[in-house]
């Protein structure tokens, strides 16, 4: 990772309905006056009631720095705050703000325009990225990590047999199903809008989205949804990489990354960005 003297850390306010949202945005270092670099929105993870930017922010640094892209890190309102859809409305205003500022940012989005998220805020990115193919908003790639993509409560009956992780990992550590219904519980909203469950979205719609990394793991209750989504992607005609890392839990990398499951998972991401990113 590059030393703290080289690259630059700016936060922002970015105005949204009914206040303003802290971003933190990442810089790398210049290796010529006045170079630009991809840009890749971030939305952390905490069941939608809790986190912050402070979550990821040594993770988008060290993104940033060596993958050689502006990271833009969204402390968008939860849902301890604010009901659904306001976290979703403030993911996708963030996002907007980043494409409409990107030349002040030192970013250049032809170069490369993604959105991620990790659980919780792998549903957001999920939700961002849909809303933008519908605006035209140029996404190069999504990235999405241990999503939630389906409230419980708007599964269709076509696709029970495809979404039995819930069941399956319902004693899981880390996220146990009990915690999954609480935060769908919480979250609220209409369960079968695609603001709450985008794996709901009809083809034409998925049929426009960018090109997308998933990352799952077997023993989360959320595997079968990130799995489900990859598919109806691909089945849409959308490029995707899917990684399964089996027997561990839900976010199982920040409570042992020195395992090789974990830093497997840490190269993959980084592949999957660049992937996202260039193509290849």
């Amino acid at each position: 990772m590059c030393a703290e003297s080289e690259y630059r850390v700016e936060d922002h306010d970015v105005t949204v309905e009914g206040g303003t949202i802290p971003v933190r945005v990442t810089i790398p270092p210049y290796q010529q006056e006045d170079e630009t670099f991809p840009l890749l929105v971030y939305y952390h993870g905490g069941g939608f009631f809790a986190g912050d930017i402070g979550m990821r922010d040594y993770q988008m640094r060290y993104l940033s720095c060596k993958l050689r892209i502006v990271t833009v890190n969204v402390g968008y309102r939860r849902l301890s705050t604010e009901p659904a859809p306001i976290p979703q409305n403030d993911s996708y205003l963030a996002l907007k703000w980043a494409y409409t500022n990107s030349s002040s940012l030192s970013a250049d989005t032809t170069k490369g325009f993604v959105a991620m998220g990790q659980s919780a805020g792998g549903q957001l990115a999920a939700v961002a990225s849909q809303r933008a193919a519908a605006e035209g908003m140029p996404l190069t790639g999504q990235v999405l990590q241990i999503p939630a993509t389906c409230h419980p409560d708007a599964v269709p009956d076509k696709w029970k047999d495809r979404l039995l992780s819930r069941d399956q990992n319902k004693d899981a550590p880390a996220l146990p199903r009990i915690a999954c219904e609480h935060s769908a519980r919480f979250l609220g909203g209409t369960p079968t809008d695609l603001s709450i469950s985008p794996l709901l979205a009809p083809s034409q719609i998925l049929s426009k989205l960018p090109r997308t990394h998933v990352q799952v793991c077997g023993l989360d209750p959320l595997r079968d949804e990130g799995i489900l989504y990859e598919k109806l992607l691909k089945d849409a005609g959308v490029e995707t990489r899917l990684d399964i890392y089996p027997g561990v839990p839900h976010s199982f990398e920040d409570f042992a990354p020195e395992i090789s499951l974990a830093k497997k998972l840490i190269a993959d991401l980084e592949r999957g960005i660049k992937w996202v990113v260039l193509g290849a």
